[in-house]
Formats: C-alpha cells, structure tokens, sequence
C-alpha cells in the first residue's frame, strides 16, 4: 500500500477522495476478487498473488456486468452488488483469512513497497496529464472527453446506443471495457468520473499490470529473476526500439491509451491462469471459466488484443492436440472462443471501407508513410526504403532473440512468438482511422516480456556473468553513444538520425557477436544469441524518457482543443439539476470557433462533463464515419438543421419538434452561431462565463420520439 499511497497523494485527488477510492477498491474489488479467486480453486503462489489476479477477476467481471445493469437504470448500484458479495465470502473465510494474514511475512513485500516509491511517483505524474476540474481553463485532447462521455452513458443508460445522438439507434460499437470500468469505480457518483477513470482506475491498472507481469514471468522463469525481467520490460521498455516521432509510439502506462492499458492488464492475467492449465494437465472447468471471463474483458478492452490472446489460447489447444491430447485441446478452446464471439459484435462492425464501419483495412506501408510525413520528409522510393529498413529493425531488435529460443519452451513460446509477429506484420500491412493499426502493435510489449521470462534460465546457464553484462552494456550504452558521438557529422535530419540508429545497432550486434565467437570462443548458436542479447537492450528503459505534455493552461482560447469558459460550471449545473433521461442539444458542434457544415467532430464536452444525453454534439467516432476523416458531414443534415434552427434562431415550431426527442436543456456557447434571446421558448436557468443554460417550456403532452434514420451513406 505505501506506494499506492504515494502515487494518490502526488495526484492531488484530496484526502475525501483518496480514503473513498482506497475503500472501494479493498470493498468492491479486493474482498470478492480474492475470495472468488478461492472460489474457484486457482492456485496463486502466495497471498498477494492471490489479491493481484483476485482483482483483476473482479474488475473484469465488474466491467462485463457493469452495462447490463445499466440498460435497466442501475447501474449505479453496481459496487454495491460486489461489496455485498465480497463481505459474504468474508463471512465464510474471515477465520481462515486471518489465520493466513497473520502467518504472511510482510518483511519483503514491505522492502517491495518502498522500492516501488519511484514507480508510484512516475504512475502519479502520468496521472497528473489529465485535470480534474476546471476543465474550461486547459487545453485537453478531444479523446479525453469521448472516453469520459462513454462512461457516462454506459452508467446511466447502458452501452445500447451511441450516447451522443439520443435514440438514433446507431450501436456503441467501440472498446469501451475500460469505460465500463472506470463508471463502476466511481461507485454512483461517489467518486466524480474524472477521478474515476484517470486516477484511481489508472492507478489501479498501472500497478496491476506491474504485479502480473511479475508473477507470470515468475511463473514461466521458475524464479523471481524472471518475474522482474518481464516486468521491466514489459513496462518500461517501448516497441519499436527506435524513437519514432509520431505520437503513438507511446508507454501503455499513459492516461490517452487507458483502454489498451486495461486490455494488457487482463491479456497478462488471462496468460497467467493459460499457464496454470498447461501445467496442470487434469485442468477444471473453473480454470475455464477464468479464462473466458478475461478474453471477453480484453475484447471489450481493445478488439485486437483480444483477437491475439484468442490466437494464442487457440495455437496452444493446437499443441495439445498435435501432442495426442484431445480432449484437453478442445476443451481448452471452446470457453474464450465462445467469449470472443459474444464481444467481438459488440465492438467492430464488417462492411466496405467509408460505408458501414469498417475501421480497419489492408494497405501496406501506411504505417511507413505516416512516419515519413511526421518526418517532414517527401514520400518517394529512397525515404519509403530507408524508413521501412529502420522500421523492420527497431521491430526485430528484441524478436531474434526469441527465434533463437523457441525450442526452451515451446508450448508457452511458439503461440506467444506467432502473435508477436502478427501484431508487427500487421503494423507494416493495415491502416485505420486516425493511425489506429498501432493498437495491433500495442500488446507485443508484454508479450515480449513474458517471453523473456521464460527463457531467462537457459540463457543465464549459457554465458557467464561477466560476459552477459558485457553483452547488455553494448546494447544498454554503447549503442546511445555511438549517436551521441557520430551524430554531429551528419546533417540535422530525422532520416540521417534514423539510418545512423541502424548503423549503430548492426556495429554493436556485430561486436557482440565477434566478442562472442572469437574473443571468448562460444559456437556459432551462442555467438548469435549474445548479439541478439545486445540488441534486446537497445531501447531498454525507453519509456522513462518519455514524457506527457501536463494540462495546457489556457485564458485566451488560443488552442483549437480549449473550451469556452463558463463550460465546466454549466455542465455541473445540468449534472446536478436534470435527470439521466434528460437530453441537452448545444450550438457547440466542432473543434475550434469555426461552424460549418464539414468541421472537426471530435468535441463530446458536454457529455462528458454533464453525464448526459447531447442530441447532436460530436459525431466523429460513431459507427458511421468511423473509418472516414475526423472531419466530416454529420450524415442526417435534416436532422442537424433542426438542432440549428432552435439554437441559432430560436424557432418555437422547431423547438417543440426538438422537445419530442426528450430534449429539454439547451446548453448555448457564446462564442457560437446562437440566438440573442431564447425566451420565447425557453427560460434562462443558469449562466457563468461565456455559458447559458436555458429549459425548454414544459409540454403538456410529453412525447419522445426516436431518430428511425440511423446512417446515411456519406
């Protein structure tokens, strides 16, 4: 606890909020995740291993049960629900609970804590990245507010539509687990969303991801070595190698990438309980049972991560039956087969690219041609060679070390090794929507890692220590240094940088290998294996270097991503004074001041920050457009001229059409195209800054009439 401790206090959340987040977590969390854990009979190591996956087990069910509860108007009950049972199995195990708490040794784990300070503190400082309150007085990325008007409506309505057109009927086909999650965290309200999500879940998720990574490295290595590589690597180290300035190359311990964080928090404890069964050959269904429940909350998470850990579990039964097992091979499949197909729906929508939604389709080079343009670069054939030759290098720096130790553990490495490709080739062959094909690449980090992990022991047998750290300093420093030292002899450009980082990678893995082989006389096998050691180092640490922008203060709305001010304390007023069911219609459609019919639709403010309904705010993200440019048409124009002649002519006939969608709030920026005076059809209720609030006049016949049109073709 001392360095979660840490970690909220550097987050500044207050000591209210810190006690209430320590205690739903313990609550709602640990107590059931931990004692379903015994439950169902998983054999965890120790205690605290048994807390790690107990409450991963909670937090994906919580978010899989979260949104149902939701379609019925519940959900906010939904911690109550965990706590109730938590403190029934603690009614039955407090005895025996006490018994094993007090016979834990808490020497190492207290030494543990205090080493993990300095990861506490840099988790807090990720943290920190995003505000929360006074949004109207930062700068924010639009995802921010899309991912937190997600969670919102799945709290209040459920994931059924799409939350920002009330009633469309266009399906919330998006990763949304962690939004899920983070609306079960905030436990009714309790906890504002903003904390929710981008504290405390982030939080969580972050120091989750570190212990399973330690306890499934632990666990395939055979010792704590192992557990430590693989959580080195899988958290601090970024793939590629290479520093490549396009913004997605990212660490996933970052609050802009908080869905495919907790889609690696239950990828890693899904592979954890996958190894548990491979040893255990008369594995039970509960096993099963686990296991499922993780792949359906990866999918939920992020839709290719999943797919990779439904590869895997599926190569794996492959083996089972190749080695004449059968029944364990069929049995091991069916459970995350069937979970995968539950989610999968949910979240990816098949069809043509710029009709139905396909948001992912082959075009090779895409992901080489983006980088060139970062670059600043022309794209033509020499920068297309030069920059894909750095790309498949900075890819392979840490793979050919695992193709040389396949044969150490071919039933956790083969299967593991096969995704590892996947996710790269589909880097090199895919596009997406806003470069979206890295998130294939994301999860090959701690899949990396896992793999280091298991081959550690036979590595550590193979060369002395002299010579191992010899082989790591190469990769660790001497590599860095050559840039530093030759850097200067070329002309300043990201492509001379970029060829001079291969040069330097092939000078150390050749060094290494000659040092190897005719230096210290290994074979030819161990030779190539020591160079492929330095060139798992290169870029080890890489994630430390990386830095977030804080918050971007704003006073004078000079940031096209900064809101009018007067936002944040209308949306509080509407939280605070309408019902989940209200609807809010807006003259706030785009990023930036500029309204016009093709504008920048990534802005979902109000949502976000009012928890409510919106009638046409952003429409950037919904099903739709979703594999078109973020600036388009919103595609029912008769639909969005209704919402404008209410907003910006104040229209009495129009705003008692608009009132049978269930608005009864407008919400008017200042600063937009907007109506002097609305009281023709609506009293003013609230007013800060640049912000108006108004409530449509009362209907005598209430009616709520839903948009039938969905999608049109753009």
């Amino acid at each position: 606890m001392i360095p979660i401790f840490s970690i909220f206090l550097v987050a500044n959340i207050g000591i209210r909020f810190l006690v209430l987040s320590i205690l739903i977590v313990i609550f709602s969390l640990i107590f059931p995740g931990t004692f379903l854990l015994k439950y169902f009979k998983f054999k965890a190591a120790n205690f605290l291993e048994s807390v790690v996956i107990g409450v991963t087990l909670a937090s994906s069910i919580a978010l899989l049960v979260h949104p149902i509860l939701g379609l019925f108007g519940i959900a906010r009950y939904t911690y109550i629900v965990f706590i109730i049972i938590g403190f029934i199995f603690l009614g039955f195990n407090l005895s025996k609970l006490s018994i094993r708490f007090l016979k834990h040794n808490f020497k190492i784990p207290a030494l543990v804590s205090f080493i993990l300070i300095p990861y506490g503190l840099w988790i807090g400082r990720q943290a920190n990245v995003v505000p929360i309150n006074n949004f109207d007085k930062y700068s924010i990325s639009p995802d921010i507010y899309h991912h937190m008007s997600i969670a919102a409506e799945i709290g209040n309505h459920g994931p059924a539509i799409y939350p920002y057109i009330a009633g469309s009927g266009v399906a919330l086909q998006y990763h949304w687990g962690a939004f899920s999650l983070g609306s079960f965290l905030s436990a009714g309200g309790l906890i504002p969303l903003a904390i929710a999500m981008y504290r405390l879940e982030f939080i969580l998720l972050s120091f989750l991801l570190l212990a399973l990574l330690f306890f499934t490295g632990k666990f395939v290595g055979k010792s704590n070595l192992s557990g430590v590589v693989a959580a080195l690597f899988g958290v601090l180290t970024i793939y590629p190698s290479f520093e490549i300035s396009d913004g997605l190359r990212v660490p996933l311990i970052r609050t802009g990438s908080i869905s495919q964080l907790a889609a690696c928090v239950f990828l890693v404890a899904a592979l954890r309980v996958l190894y548990e069964v491979i040893e255990n050959k008369n594995f039970k269904n509960s096993q099963l049972f686990i296991l499922t429940i993780l792949v359906m909350a990866t999918t939920l998470s992020k839709g290719p991560t999943g797919l990779l850990l439904l590869g895997i579990i599926g190569l794996t039964s492959l083996i089972f039956i190749y080695q004449r097992n059968f029944q364990s091979g069929l049995k091991l499949s069916i459970g995350p087969l069937l979970g995968f197909g539950l989610i999968f729906p949910i979240i990816f929508s098949f069809g043509p690219t710029k009709s139905t939604g396909m948001s992912l389709w082959i075009s090779p080079l895409t992901t080489v041609k983006t980088i060139i343009e970062y670059m600043g670069e022309p794209i033509n054939s020499r920068n297309l060679t030069i920059v894909t030759i750095l790309l498949v290098v900075s890819c392979l720096t840490p793979i050919i070390f695992l193709m040389l130790n396949l044969s150490t553990k071919p039933t956790y490495l083969i299967p593991i090794f096969v995704a590892i490709m996947i996710g790269t080739i589909g880097l090199f062959i895919f596009e997406a929507w806003g470069n979206s094909q890295w998130f294939i690449y994301y999860p090959v980090g701690p899949l990396i890692a896992i793999a280091l992990a298991a081959t550690l022991p036979k590595v550590l047998e193979t060369f002395s220590t002299i010579h191992l750290i010899t082989f790591i300093v190469m990769g660790l420093v001497v590599q860095k240094s050559l840039i530093l030292l030759l850097r200067n002899w070329f002309e300043p450009s990201a492509l001379n940088f970029g060829a001079l980082w291969v040069v330097s990678v092939i000078f150390i893995a050749v060094t290494s290998f000659l040092l190897a082989n005719s230096m210290w006389n290994y074979d030819l096998r161990k030779s190539f294996l020591a160079a492929s050691i330095s060139l798992l180092f290169v870029g080890f640490f890489s994630s430390l270097e990386y830095k977030d922008q804080y918050p971007y203060p704003v006073s004078n709305y000079e940031h096209p991503w900064s809101i009018t001010l007067g936002t944040d304390a209308a949306t509080k007023y509407l939280k605070e004074n309408s019902s989940i069911d209200d609807v809010i219609a807006t003259n706030r459609h785009c990023v930036g001041l500029e309204e016009k019919n093709t504008c920048i639709a990534r802005v979902f403010t109000i949502s976000a920050l009012a928890e409510r309904r919106t009638f046409i705010e952003g429409w950037a993200y919904t099903t739709c457009p979703v594999s078109e440019a973020l600036n388009n048409s919103y595609w029912d124009q008769p639909l969005l001229a209704l919402n404008q002649k209410v907003v910006v002519e104040s229209d009495k006939t129009s705003a008692v059409e608009l009132s049978k969608y269930g608005v009864q709030w407008l919400l008017i920026d200042l600063r937009r195209p907007h109506s002097h005076d609305y009281s023709n059809i609506a009293t003013k209720e609230f007013s800060a800054g640049e912000v108006e609030v108004w409530k449509l006049a009362e209907k005598t016949n209430p009616e709520v009439k839903p948009v039938l049109s969905g999608c049109k073709s753009l």
